[in-house]
């Protein structure tokens, strides 16, 4: 689950990144692609830390990539909804970067 849904996003994340922004296709994939990182972020919450030290028997470092990616998807879509670009810049390239 977790490799499909990143690979896709990271694919549409790119697409998404090399063109212009503000589209109707723009908006469309961006539709898409924020529940696929929601999933992708959802999953590895599931997946046990198995390289470095484990928190609860569980959790690791790497999981904060996963509490940030769930804290970017809202905060980007509130702020696309809201018309605040500028603002929205910073969850999804943060997104893209810090998720895929």
């Amino acid at each position: 689950m977790h490799l499909a849904t990143v690979f896709a996003a990271f694919v549409i994340g790119t697409y998404l990144l090399l063109n212009r922004k503000g589209m109707p296709r723009h908006k469309l994939l961006g539709r898409i692609y924020l529940p696929m990182m929601l999933v992708t972020g959802i999953a590895t919450l599931l997946m046990p830390a198995v390289v470095e030290p484990q928190f609860l028997g569980h959790f690791g470092f790497i999981h904060l990539f996963s509490l940030f990616t769930l804290y970017s998807i809202p905060a980007a879509y509130i702020y696309a909804r809201r018309g605040n670009i500028a603002a929205h810049k910073g969850p999804m390239l943060g997104l893209y970067i810090g998720g895929c």
